[in-house]
């Protein structure tokens, strides 16, 4: 049973291995109790929908604006955040985040 509390989990890596990255994301959504989104992949296939309607050019579609783009999201969420637990959320707090990701950290030293 998830002893952490709901919260919704977007994240990213530089890691191409499916495996892998199937594994993060399920030991990610045990933590979370909350939707896990793969920022990678929604980030990929928006440019690939964007290549294929020509609103952008091919070369578009590489690692290094992957990246980019998902640095500028990053960015843009790291003060709605801040806002929304300030102002919408007072019970929502760093240290219940904070438990969650130390578990997973455990977790991934123990395996």
């Amino acid at each position: 049973q998830n002893k952490n509390p709901c919260f919704n989990m977007l994240y990213s890596t530089d890691e191409s291995a499916k495996d892998y990255r199937q594994g993060l994301e399920s030991m990610l959504q045990r933590y979370s109790g909350g939707p896990v989104l793969d920022l990678d992949q929604l980030v990929r296939s928006t440019l690939k929908q964007q290549i294929s309607t020509h609103q952008v050019p091919a070369y578009f579609n590489n690692n290094y604006l992957v990246f980019l783009v998902e640095m500028q999201i990053s960015e843009w969420a790291q003060p709605f955040l801040q806002q929304r637990r300030h102002f919408m959320c007072p019970a929502c707090n760093r240290d219940k985040v904070e438990a969650a990701f130390s578990n997973i950290t455990q977790e991934m030293t123990n395996s």
